[in-house]
């Protein structure tokens, strides 16, 4: 499945398909997803593996780890998926320049959308079809981040509006 067919059907579980709408709810995912056929199902959960590998960075994890004040590993795949339930212009925008971030944050909105990313594998594994991140060509979505591991000590100076925005949503 190319990335635009697979955004159109993100798309359709979210609450609206402005920038800054909420990440996908993984229930109305659950229900796009069962009027996929089953090559458009594979297609739709491997290309989500390959959107959270492709988001697998140490930039893109280090911009979540100063919004967040932490993030564990289970917490970047979250992370991820709250992202890619943003959108595509939201996953372009992150990888472009992780403090864009910043401009993706509404207050009371977590980070994290674990159920999403789990939404595709359930569906495919409710219809018996095989593991899409079991194939021997999948991409990795949570081995080692591409690029150069981060200073957590230097990161809010690194990130300053991302620091900016953790400060003023938390508190």
């Amino acid at each position: 499945m190319d990335r635009t067919r697979f955004y159109e059907i993100l798309d359709t579980a979210r609450e609206g398909v402005e920038d800054d709408a909420p990440s996908a709810d993984a229930d109305d995912l659950r229900t796009a997803l069962e009027g996929l056929d089953d090559d458009e199902l594979l297609g739709f959960a491997r290309r989500f593996t390959a959107e959270l590998a492709l988001l697998d960075r140490w930039s893109v994890r280090e911009a979540g780890y100063v919004v967040s004040g932490g993030m564990s590993d289970d917490g970047f795949r979250a992370f991820r998926a709250w992202l890619i339930g943003k959108g595509s212009a939201a996953v372009d925008a992150v990888l472009a320049d992780p403090e864009d971030l910043a401009d993706l944050l509404t207050a009371d909105e977590p980070l994290e959308n674990g159920a999403l990313a789990s939404a595709a594998v359930e569906a495919v594994d409710e219809r018996g079809l095989p593991d899409p991140e079991g194939e021997d060509d999948a991409a990795t979505p949570d081995g080692e981040p591409a690029g150069e591991p981060f200073d957590p000590e230097g990161s809010d100076a690194r990130l300053p509006r991302l620091a900016e925005a953790r400060a003023r949503f938390s508190g």
